[in-house]
């Protein structure tokens, strides 16, 4: 865009310099806070993942086991008379990072009804079988919880990333250049008018 070379101009294009380099200080900040906190989240995330893995392994082990000591039929009666119904009390809330809305999940754990199987004459894996799967439960939650969190934390550094670079390689440069190229017009006609006043003044003196 052409800039009319004015003093007003001039001032304008300083103070638009100023806010454009305080700008990209916040928003270099901001993008390394939130890299920060991504790599803090996958590292949960993770984490997550492994429990998850170790939970399910050893929950198909819990069911394998029962079905071996009670026998299919058996099994499926007694999970089906022991397991209430499952109703999730989920909380969703939010917190923020750097103006970024990310997901706060409270979890209220199940409580089940004690209930008498011994006259199903049940293996004490039941009561396993259960605790596997609730703390399966409780970890499904949690990795929604992250993995949510990962994906609008990507998705912002990725927008903080493009302000970024905006600022750094086309407004900032692009307001320099036409500080200096005002200025070198400015100076240029400064001393075009102080010749010409000098030259009038001799003029002058000379009648």
């Amino acid at each position: 865009m052409k800039i009319i070379p004015t003093k007003t101009n001039l001032l304008k294009q300083k103070e638009q310099l100023k806010l454009s380099e305080e700008g990209y200080v916040l928003m270099d900040q901001k993008y390394e806070i939130l890299v920060m906190e991504l790599m803090n989240h996958v590292y949960n995330l993770r984490s997550i993942q492994e429990e998850l893995a170790q939970e399910f392994k050893s929950g198909y082990s819990v069911i394998n086991k029962l079905l071996i000591s009670e026998g299919e039929n058996k099994s499926f009666n007694i999970l089906s008379t022991v397991l209430p119904p499952r109703d999730f009390d989920l909380n969703i809330g939010m917190r923020s990072v750097m103006g970024v809305p990310l997901p706060v999940i409270g979890f209220e754990e199940i409580k089940h009804d004690q209930v008498d199987i011994g006259i199903f004459n049940s293996s004490p894996d039941v009561d396993d079988v259960i605790e596997r799967f609730d703390s399966i439960i409780n970890l499904v939650v949690r990795y929604s919880e992250v993995f949510i969190t990962i994906w609008r934390l990507i998705r912002e550094i990725k927008k903080t990333k493009r302000r970024v670079n905006a600022l750094d390689n086309m407004f900032i440069p692009e307001y320099r250049d036409n500080i200096k190229m005002i200025e070198s017009i400015l100076e240029e006609s400064e001393r075009e008018d102080f010749f010409k006043r000098k030259l009038v003044k001799r003029k002058l003196s000379k009648k």
